[in-house]
C-alpha cells in the first residue's frame, strides 16, 4: 500500500467507512449503512477472481500476526463459508476471496479479540460468469480445480477436463526469478538475466499449464555452510548449495520471510523467528502469484521446505507457530486456481520430521481451520507417495490429491501410483518430482541414455500406471542464476532452453496433447499392464533403468485402450479385449506430436481376445525410439 493510499484509507475508516477492493475496483463499504458501490457504481466482479477486502485494526498489536485473528463470512449461491484473512503489515489486515457462482453475494467481518476496525464491517456485490472467449484466454476463469467423479483425475470447476502439465521452479518466488514488471518480448528465448515473466511466458508457449514451488526458505541465506547442525544434534538447515555456501533465498529486495534475530540458542541469526512474518516479502510473492493466476497458470505451491522442521519444532511453539504460517499461506493465496502444499516433504529420516509427524500438524491445522474455502486440491511433494507417508482419507483428512515424487524417479514409482489408484474411495495422483534429464544420481535413470528419452519414459510410464492428474517436469536448473559461478547444475535458463535440455522439456506437452485426444474419456481408464505381455525386455532388467518397459491403461468397457513403450521394448500382444471388435489404430510420437497409422490403420481381436500389434514406425520388433498407441473401437 503507497503511503498516499493509506492515508486516505485512514480519512475513509475516520468517516466510518472501509476500503474494498473488488476485481481491481474500489468499493465503499460505507459502515452501518451496510451499502456497497463501485467506483463503475456497478458493484459487479467475475466469478473466479480474486477480490480483497481491506481492514485497518483500531487497536495496536505488540505482534499482528500472532495476536489478531481476521475473517468474513461469505455468502452466496450454495455458498456459505467463514473465510480468513491475513495480517498485512501496520495495522492492515485483508481478505481475499472469489465468487464461485454468478449471482448476488454478501460479506460480514469478525475478528478476535473484538476489534472496531476490523468487525463488524458488510458489504454485497453482484458476481457474473466470463464468457467464453474470456475463459479459452484464461482457463482459470473456469473455476479452481476438482476431483472429478471416480477420483482419479481433475476438472476446472465448470467440468472442463485439466490435465496438469507443470516444471519444477522450486526457488521461483526468490530474486532468482526476478519479477521485472512488465510484458516480455515476443518470442524470448531464455538466457542470462531471464525474469520471472519470461520464463513464465516461455514454458506456457510449450504448453505448460502449471509450476511447482516453495514459498519461502526461511533460513536459507550465504552466510556459511549449507548443512547446519547445532550442539543439540538439530538440523537448522540443509540447503541447495552455491560455491560451497548455503543458496540464498530473498526476494529481488532482499526481504526475507521471517524476521531475526530468532530464538535457536546461539544461531540467532540462522534460525528467524517463526512467530515474526515479514509482509514486503509475501508483497513480493503476492505478485508473481498474481501474474500466474492472469496467465492461466496452476502453482503447486508448497509452505517450506522440510529441513526447516527440525528447528521449527524445537525452539518454536509446536505445532502452533507452524499451523499459524500455513494458514497464513493459505488465507493469503486461496484466492487463486492453485494446489497447496503444506510441506515440501522431498526427504525423511532421523534428522529429518518423519511422514507422522507432518502428518499429525497438518491434520491440526485441518481440525482448527478445515479444508481451504474454495475447495483446491491439497497436497504435498513427497517421498516414496504421500499414502506410504500420511495415509489416506480419515488418517490424513487434509489430503486430497496423492502423489509420488522426490524418490524413487524411476520404474519402482510405478507400483506405488497404481497402489493409490486402486485404493477405496480414491484420489487422483500426480508425481510431482519425477526423473531430472542430466541428473547427477546414477541411481535416478541410466545416465549413458538419452535424457529426453528417460524424461519422457517416467512421464508416460508414471500417467499410463494410473497419474491421470497429470505430471510435473523435472527441471534441473531451479536456483543456479545470473551472477553466481557455474555449477554441477545448469543456470536456470540453460535448464529450459539450452542445447541438451530444450528437447526434454518441449516433449512434455505431447503426453498431454496425446491423453486429451479423446476429450474427457482418459479420465476412466484404468491401469492394465497386466494384459501387455510382454512389457518389460527382460525379467532381470534393472528397475531404475527407464528403458525396456511398456505400460497400458483401457476403459473398463474396453472401448478405450492406451499404451507406452520406451527405448529397447520388444512389440507386444495386448489380451482380454472382446473376441472380434475391431479397433481404429494409430501411433503416436512422443516427440513430434505426430499421429501414424498402425498397420492399415484397423486392428481385431482374436476370439481368443488378444491383439497382436504390428512392428513399431521405426520398422522393428524393438523399438528404437518410445512410441504410444491409441485404439479406439469402431462402434465407440
Amino acid at each position: 500500500m503507497t503511503l498516499n493510499r493509506r492515508n486516505l484509507l485512514i480519512g475513509w475508516l475516520a468517516l466510518e467507512e472501509i476500503f474494498v477492493c473488488l476485481g481491481g475496483n474500489a468499493v465503499h463499504a460505507m459502515g452501518k449503512k451496510d451499502m456497497t458501490m463501485a467506483s463503475t457504481g456497478s458493484g459487479v466482479a467475475h466469478v473466479w477472481e480474486k477480490q480483497e477486502i481491506v481492514l485497518e485494526a483500531e487497536k495496536a498489536y505488540a505482534n499482528p500476526y500472532t495476536d489478531a485473528q481476521v475473517w468474513v463470512d461469505l455468502k452466496g449461491p450454495e455458498f456459505d463459508k467463514r473465510v480468513y484473512g491475513f495480517w498485512d503489515g501496520d495495522r492492515v489486515f485483508r481478505v481475499r476471496f472469489v465468487a464461485t457462482a454468478p449471482g448476488e453475494w454478501r460479506w460480514t467481518s469478525g475478528s478476535t479479540p473484538p476489534d472496531a476496525g476490523l468487525a463488524g464491517k458488510t458489504g454485497e456485490f453482484t458476481a457474473i460468469d466470463w464468457t467464453e472467449e474470456e475463459k479459452r484466454e484464461n482457463p482459470n476463469r473456469r473455476g479452481f480445480l476438482r476431483s472429478t467423479a471416480n477420483g482419479h483425475a481433475l476438472n476446472y470447476a465448470d467440468g472442463t477436463p485439466f490435465f496438469y502439465l507443470a516444471d519444477t521452479w522450486w526457488s521461483c518466488g526468490t530474486w532468482r526469478y526476478p519479477f521485472k514488471g512488465k510484458a516480455p518480448d515476443p518470442g524470448y528465448v531464455p538466457g542470462p538475466g531471464m525474469g520471472f515473466e519470461e520464463a513464465v511466458q516461455f514454458r506456457k508457449s510449450q504448453g505448460y499449464n502449471g509450476v511447482a514451488m516453495i514459498a519461502s526458505f526461511p533460513s536459507w541465506q550465504s552466510d556459511g555452510p549449507g548443512k547446519i547442525t547445532d550442539k543439540n544434534g538439530v538440523v537448522l538447515r540443509a540447503s541447495w548449495t552455491v560455491d560451497e555456501n548455503c543458496a540464498q533465498m530473498p526476494d529481488e529486495s532482499g526481504n526475507r520471510p521471517f524476521l531475526f534475530p530468532g530464538k535457536a540458542p546461539g544461531n540467532e541469526m540462522i534460525v528467524p523467528d517463526f512467530d515474526r512474518i515479514n509482509p514486503s516479502y509475501f508483497q513480493s510473492l503476492d505478485r508473481k502469484m498474481q501474474r500466474l493466476s492472469d496467465q492461466g497458470i496452476v502453482p503447486f505451491f508448497e509452505s517450506v521446505r522440510r529441513d526447516h522442521g527440525p528447528s521449527w519444532k524445537r525452539y518454536y511453539d509446536w505445532p502452533g507457530s507452524f499451523i499459524r504460517y500455513v494458514q497464513h499461506l493459505g488465507a493469503r493465496y486461496g484466492c487463486y486456481n492453485f494446489i497447496f502444499s503444506g510441506v515440501h516433504m522431498d526427504a525423511a529420516g532421523k534428522e529429518m520430521l518423519s511422514g507422522r509427524e507432518w502428518n499429525d500438524v497438518l491434520t491440526a491445522h485441518y481440525r482448527e481451520f478445515g479444508p481451504l474455502p474454495f475447495g483446491q486440491p491439497q497436497s504435498t511433494n513427497i517421498t516414496l507417495s504421500t499414502y506410504k507417508q500420511y495415509g489416506h482419507r480419515d488418517i490424513a483428512p487434509w489430503l486430497t490429491l496423492h502423489g509420488v515424487g522426490n524418490s524413487p524417479r524411476d520404474h519402482r514409482v510405478f507400483a506405488l501410483i497404481e497402489e493409490m489408484f486402486r485404493l477405496p474411495d480414491p484420489f487422483p495422483v500426480l508425481n510431482n518430482e519425477p526423473f531430472y534429464p542430466y541428473s547427477r544420481n546414477p541411481q535416478a535413470a541410466n545416465i549413458q541414455g538419452d535424457q529426453a528419452a528417460n524424461a519422457r519414459a517416467c512421464a508416460w510410464g508414471s500417467v499410463l500406471n494410473g497419474a491421470l492428474a497429470g505430471h510435473v517436469y523435472g527441471t534441473q536448473g531451479y536456483f543456479v542464476t545470473t551472477g553466481e559461478p557455474k555449477q554441477a547444475n545448469p543456470y536456470i535458463w540453460e535448464a529450459l532452453a539450452g542445447e541438451r535440455f530444450l528437447a526434454p522439456g518441449q516433449h512434455m506437452a505431447r503426453l498431454r496433447d496425446f491423453m486429451l485426444s479423446e476429450g474427457a474419456d482418459y479420465q476412466n481408464l484404468v491401469p492394465d499392464r497386466a494384459s501387455l505381455a510382454p512389457n518389460q525386455k527382460s525379467d532381470g532388467l534393472e528397475a531404475w533403468r527407464l528403458s525396456g518397459w511398456s505400460s497400458m491403461m483401457r476403459t473398463p468397457d474396453a472401448r478405450l485402450a492406451i499404451v507406452y513403450f520406451e527405448v529397447d521394448c520388444p512389440i507386444a500382444t495386448i489380451r482380454n479385449f472382446p473376441p472380434g471388435s475391431e479397433y481404429r489404430a494409430r501411433w503416436f510420437d512422443p516427440r513430434t506430436g505426430d499421429w501414424l497409422g498402425a498397420g492399415n490403420g484397423t486392428l481385431k481381436a482374436e476370439q481368443d481376445g488378444a491383439i497382436h500389434l504390428p512392428p513399431f514406425p521405426d520398422g522393428g520388433m524393438i523399438s528404437k525410439s518410445d512410441w504410444a498407441l491409441k485404439l479406439v473401437r469402431k462402434d465407440r
